[in-house]
């Protein structure tokens, strides 16, 4: 990608996600201490995508609310 400026920090991408996961993986959650990102990131350029901790997980029924990965752009 020519002529990109980032517009945000990899920080600031995780901070992102962190909120919107434990958005999402809250009503899952037996221990608020676990964090909601797991260790593991993908990078792109400009990009960054987010995965869930593998220890958060709820009913198959509800998969599409636990089940997805998170993306910062």
């Amino acid at each position: 990608m020519s002529g990109y400026i980032q517009t945000i920090s990899f920080e600031q991408a995780e901070k992102i996600a962190e909120r919107a996961a434990f958005e999402q993986l809250q009503p899952f959650m037996n221990n608020s201490r676990v964090n909601v990102l797991d260790e593991n990131f993908f990078e792109a350029e400009c990009c960054w995508f987010f995965f869930r901790n593998r220890q958060i997980e709820g009913p198959p029924e509800q998969n599409l609310r636990w089940g997805k990965s998170l993306c910062n752009k």
